[in-house]
């Protein structure tokens, strides 16, 4: 009934990578730097999370919290090591979208990822994505108000 050799050809799903690169733009006496970001929008994460090897490599000030918050994974798994440090506040960047925010500090996978963005992030600004070009376009009343 099922045939066990696997295709000749597979077929590729279109749309974008699950990441896409972003900017991150902080000051520092009175001067504005830029570091760019490999970016995961994750529908299922809890928090904005951001690498601790990216952070400690870009100089970001961090905040020691004196409460831990534990953040989960698209797995609802504890992200060891997170909730113990945040970022000062940054504007974060992608394409002409710009939006302040504050990151929670974990230790990631070295090269694979910088950050996560969580489905908060996703519901507020609410982007429309076209997965042929893998692009993102901004839309919503939220970002009009606060981002563009």
């Amino acid at each position: 009934m099922f045939s066990e050799e696997r295709p000749a050809k597979r077929l590729r799903l279109a749309g974008p990578p699950p990441h896409t690169r972003s900017m991150l733009e902080r000051g520092h006496n009175g001067k504005k730097q830029s570091e760019e970001a490999l970016l995961l929008l994750d529908s299922v994460a809890t928090g904005t999370v951001l690498s601790c090897t990216w952070v400690g490599n870009a100089h970001l000030p961090c905040i020691h919290r004196k409460t831990p918050t534990p953040i989960s994974d698209s797995s609802r798994n504890h992200i060891l090591g997170s909730g113990l440090h945040y970022t000062k506040t940054v504007d974060m960047s992608i394409g002409d979208h710009t939006n302040k925010m504050r990151f929670e500090l974990t230790d990631m996978p070295s090269g694979h990822l910088d950050r996560y963005l969580p489905m908060a992030w996703l519901k507020d600004h609410n982007p429309d994505i076209n997965w042929e070009k893998g692009s993102l376009r901004w839309r919503s009343d939220y970002c009009k108000t606060h981002c563009l």
